[in-house]
C-alpha cells in the first residue's frame, strides 16, 4: 500500500457514514411531506348538560371529538374531497349552551350560507383541475399542504395562474376562480362569509357560477 493511501477500513468506514447520512437526508425529505388523510378530524365543544355558572366555578365544558366524512366532487381533471366543518346561518352567530344539532348540516345543502358562514376543508388529489366558479361571499383560504395553482380570468379570454404554497393565504372576493393542484396535491381550509353580489362599473351584478 502507498504511503498516505487510505487503508480498505477507512475507506469502509466513510461509505458507511455517507450511506447513513444519505439515509437520514431521505427520512428528512419524508417527514417533511404533507401528510393529506382523510377523513377530516373534527374537535367540537359544549357546555356540559345540566351544568351552570356559579359564583365559584365556570360550568363543565365537554369537547367532542369526531371524524367528519368528506363528500367526493369529480372535477374535469382528477377528483376533490370537500369536507364540511361546520356553519352558521347568521350573523352574529348562536351558540346554543348545548350542542343540539351538527351544524355542518347546513354547509352540506348550501355551498356558501346568504346571511352566515361557513367552514370547509378540501384536499385536491395530484394535478386534479376544478372548474371556475364564483360565490357572493368572501372566503378566506388558508393552503394547509401541497402545491395549488389559483386560475382566474386574465380579461382578453384566457386565464393566468398563481402558485401558492403551504402557509399562503387566499382572499376570494366574489371573484370567478378556479383550482388546480400539483403534482403532490393540495389541501386548504376555507372560512366563507355570505356576501353582497359583486356589481361591475356599468350596473351588473356578477352572477355566481355554481361548481
Amino acid at each position: 500500500m502507498a504511503r498516505g493511501a487510505p487503508s480498505a477500513s477507512a475507506h469502509n468506514k466513510n461509505r458507511r457514514v455517507k450511506a447513513k447520512e444519505k439515509r437520514q437526508a431521505e427520512t428528512a425529505r419524508t417527514q417533511e411531506q404533507p401528510t393529506m388523510n382523510y377523513p377530516q378530524r373534527r374537535v367540537i365543544t359544549s357546555h356540559a348538560q345540566g351544568s351552570s355558572l356559579t359564583n365559584d366555578t365556570e360550568p363543565e365544558v365537554v369537547v367532542l371529538d369526531d371524524i367528519k366524512s368528506s363528500n367526493v366532487l369529480k372535477c374535469p381533471t382528477g377528483t376533490a374531497h370537500l369536507s364540511e366543518l361546520w356553519a352558521t346561518p347568521s350573523a352574529p352567530g348562536i351558540n346554543t349552551y348545548t350542542l343540539e344539532q351538527d351544524d355542518s348540516k347546513l354547509g352540506e345543502k348550501h355551498f356558501t350560507t346568504a346571511t352566515g358562514s361557513n367552514l370547509r376543508m378540501t384536499y385536491f388529489e395530484p394535478n386534479t383541475v376544478c372548474g371556475m366558479h364564483r360565490t357572493s361571499s368572501v372566503d378566506y383560504n388558508i393552503i394547509m399542504d401541497g402545491e395549488v395553482y389559483l386560475q382566474v380570468p386574465d380579461g382578453k379570454g384566457g386565464i393566468k395562474e398563481t402558485v401558492c404554497r403551504r402557509g399562503d393565504v387566499v382572499i376570494q372576493r366574489g371573484t370567478l376562480h378556479a383550482w388546480r393542484a400539483g403534482a403532490e396535491g393540495a389541501r386548504w381550509v376555507s372560512v366563507l362569509v355570505g356576501a353582497k353580489k359583486v356589481v361591475d362599473p356599468s350596473g351588473k351584478e356578477l352572477p355566481d357560477v355554481l361548481l
